[in-house]
């Protein structure tokens, strides 16, 4: 899973070992107030990818 900020620039990699079901913490307060984005990569090629918003 890789995470964005709102312009585009790659902020954190996480590798997900599991196959299914796995479960991705976002701790708030590692992240500024903003839109980020973040893709599910599997086997290089991206999966999906959905928004987020962190407000104060």
């Amino acid at each position: 899973m890789v995470f964005y900020d709102n312009m585009g620039k790659v902020i954190k990699e996480v590798s997900i070992a599991q196959k299914g079901n796995a479960s991705v913490i976002v701790r708030s307060s590692e992240l500024s107030t903003g839109v980020y984005s973040y893709s599910l990569v599997v086997d290089e090629k991206v999966s999906g990818t959905k928004m987020m918003v962190k407000q104060k």
